[in-house]
């Protein structure tokens, strides 16, 4: 059986595995972004892919601990502008098939530039 790496949410304190969730990142330059790819450089935390998970973590001020800064309100509403655009981008991704079953393209791997899709979404391969 293979290890799943397993990560827990800034927002609602849940542990899932890392697959799942979406990491932010705050740059050696002291930026905050959303890092699709997960593979950025500096310091990362994680969210659950959800609205609601980002204003628990803005309400909770996860954000200033996750990232070992104070985080301004300034850079907390740009942050929220591009998770916004990230998540209508996710969901735009979704796609449906013929069958009316639906598609979670992730591109974060990769599979949606390959051509490939992933299980239907509530069924295993």
């Amino acid at each position: 059986m293979k290890h799943v790496p397993m990560r827990t949410c800034i927002g609602c304190g849940e542990e899932r595995p890392k697959a799942s969730l979406v990491r932010l990142v705050r740059t050696p330059e002291g930026d905050i972004a959303v890092d699709p790819t997960g593979r950025r450089p500096g310091r990362g935390a994680y969210l659950c892919p959800s609205r609601e998970c980002f204003q628990r973590a803005r309400k909770r001020r996860a954000f200033s601990r996750a990232f070992r800064m104070e985080v301004s309100e300034e850079t907390l509403v740009k942050l929220e502008a591009e998770w916004e655009a990230y998540l209508r981008a996710r969901e735009a991704e979704a796609t449906s098939d013929p069958s009316g079953k639906i598609y979670a393209a992730d591109a974060a791997r990769g599979s949606a530039e390959r051509g490939e899709r992933s299980a239907p979404v509530g069924e295993e391969t």
